[in-house]
């Protein structure tokens, strides 16, 4: 099946259009040490917007990144300065050449122009959405991704609106060297059809931390800034397992993380079978100083067999207070067969996962062990929905639905203990933040490209409009090229539309 894809690629033909001779087309774009230049030596720099495509719908409608933009609308973008669309490609689309219909549309928009593209693979063989790490396990996979960027090259090869390739979106490997041996090998690939363009290449993380210098002279380097991420994201759901807080504001104290302080070991405990589902009670846990969330935390330590835990509820001084997926029943957008905002830990042989045998709906937590221990818990990093914001004197009381007819050891719900570190952010933080990696470009000579930055449309307006100005303001600066994070936002606003213009409009 893989070869008879990779034949089909192959037989597509090259694009057979190009401008009339009185159309006028962006020159070619070249890296010259630390900075992008035209084909008349002078120095270019990319600020512009990120063309999404829909490409998350491409699987439910093959129409989607059709209907995402009209040539209205390049019109309008080449008005108010931006000189370059990144455009968010699904590998799915070059299954057929769709792909490349897509592409052909963009370039004869933006040609007559002057609006360089920059093509990003977004969504990377074999997955259906970014940073799905099936790369990684799969030989055949990768070759894939490797011949569809051969097979984009050969047919865009002379084609000068084009500025790069951005080889893929987020890498997310499970170790940063087999994306470095992947971005070596499509690099290899492309060079074999194509010496002009320039290829994008990004960090094994998405921030931008651990790059490595690619042989050859015509590379940028690339990472994506959301920072600080409380405030970029605030109220955002679909980020990870667990809702961004929505408290912060920019420039202000910002929650970098949570620190683990203390757990309650003082509750009682279940320390004999129970065939079928029981209740069972913590008893009173007292919060301790210097603390200001708790997160729950369910217990096994010896042999127990099978425990399974369900409809986990705590009060508070009295009060019902909400728990975060308390019936089990919210599944892991992230983390297939997992629960939502629930993470397994522990030691010796025991194992934590997800059971269909459930008290009152369709899952339940299960510990499983003999000797060692294993914990349930909802503590995720700085995401602090999860947790339930206590003051010290406190008392709790949780409470669940347990089933443990093997249980030979000892069962408990708990509380573990919590504070936050944080940090002033306003622009010198920003500038300070970015610089890490700005000492790092200087020193290798190479440019750097931001290639997404931008914050969606349920944080706080001002500190959107505030973040936004300080970001475009450090990065036009230090010299860095830019893409803003997406045309179809429902964050941009008139406001927020006026800022971009003066960024794309700096210093010209």
């Amino acid at each position: 099946m893989l070869l008879q894809l990779l034949l089909v690629l192959c037989m597509i033909p090259q694009s057979e259009r190009s401008c009339s001779d009185d159309c006028i087309t962006p020159g070619w774009l070249t890296v010259y040490r630390s900075r992008i230049q035209d084909d008349q030596g002078e120095d270019v720099f990319l600020r512009g917007m990120n063309m999404d495509l829909y490409y998350h719908r491409y699987d439910n409608n093959h129409d989607a990144p059709f209907d995402y933009a009209s040539e209205e609308d390049i019109e309008y973008l080449a008005g108010i300065g931006c000189n370059s669309l990144r455009l968010s490609l699904n590998w799915k689309m070059f299954q057929t050449d769709a792909g490349f219909q897509l592409v052909d549309r963009y370039l004869s928009w933006c040609e007559p122009r002057e609006i360089y593209i920059i093509l990003d693979m977004h969504v990377a063989p074999p997955g259906d959405r970014i940073s799905n790490r099936g790369i990684w396990d799969s030989t055949d996979a990768q070759e894939q991704l490797i011949q569809i960027w051969q097979n984009i090259a050969s047919r865009y090869s002379n084609r000068s609106c084009i500025a790069g390739y951005d080889l893929y979106n987020e890498p997310s490997p499970y170790e940063p060297q087999q994306w470095w041996d992947l971005s070596r090998r499509l690099v290899e690939s492309i060079r074999e059809v194509d010496d002009k363009h320039i290829i994008f290449v990004q960090s094994a993380s998405w921030d931008g931390t651990g790059f490595r210098i690619i042989d050859d002279p015509n590379v940028v380097y690339s990472f994506h800034y959301y920072q600080p991420f409380v405030v970029s994201h605030a109220a955002a759901t679909w980020s990870g397992d667990s809702p961004v807080p929505d408290e912060y504001a920019y420039p202000g104290t910002v929650i970098a993380s949570t620190r683990w302080v203390d757990w309650s070991s003082d509750v009682n405990r279940l320390r004999l079978p129970a065939e079928n589902w029981i209740e069972w009670e913590s008893g009173s846990i007292t919060v301790p100083p210097g603390v200001e969330w708790a997160s729950l935390k369910l217990y096994a330590s010896g042999d127990v067999g099978s425990v399974l835990f369900d409809d986990i509820q705590v009060l508070c001084n009295g009060n019902q207070t909400e728990v975060f997926n308390w019936d089990i029943e919210e599944s892991s957008p992230r983390r297939a067969g997992e629960a939502r905002s629930w993470f397994f830990y522990g030691d010796g042989d025991y194992s934590g996962m997800v059971s269909s045998d459930s008290y009152g709906g369709n899952q339940s937590l299960m510990l499983n062990g003999s000797t060692g221990s294993g914990t349930w818990v909802q503590r995720y990093s700085f995401f602090t929905e999860p947790l339930l914001r206590v003051q010290p004197g406190d008392v709790l009381h949780v409470r669940g639905m347990i089933k443990a007819p093997e249980n030979f050891g000892e069962i408990s719900l708990c509380m573990e203990f919590l504070k936050g570190d944080y940090f002033e952010c306003d622009v010198h933080w920003i500038r300070n933040d970015i610089s890490r990696l700005t000492q790092w470009a200087e020193d290798c000579e190479v440019p750097l490209y931001v290639g997404e930055f931008g914050a969606v449309s349920g944080s706080d307006p001002q500190s959107r409009y505030n973040l936004v100005t300080d970001w475009i303001s450090v990065m036009n600066e230090l010299g860095l090229h830019w893409s803003y994070w997406t045309y179809r936002s429902g964050s941009l606003d008139e406001i927020l539309t006026e800022i971009l213009i003066d960024g794309f409009l700096w210093n010209q």
